[in-house]
């Protein structure tokens, strides 16, 4: 959650730890992650507006 540029999530991806989605409120960091790493569930929004419930 609060993915910002996705360092904190690269470096759990490479410890072993597979995303089910990365939340980001800044418009332009959901850009960079999605185009960084196409394969990331990125959730561009508001965290305090986020739910987990499928």
């Amino acid at each position: 959650m609060c993915a910002g540029a996705g360092g904190q999530a690269l470096g759990l991806e490479q410890a072993g730890f597979h995303h089910i989605a990365l939340v980001e409120i800044e418009k332009e960091y959901c850009e960079c992650l999605k185009y960084n790493r196409p394969n990331w569930n990125v959730i561009c929004q508001d965290i305090h507006s986020f739910s987990s419930l499928p």
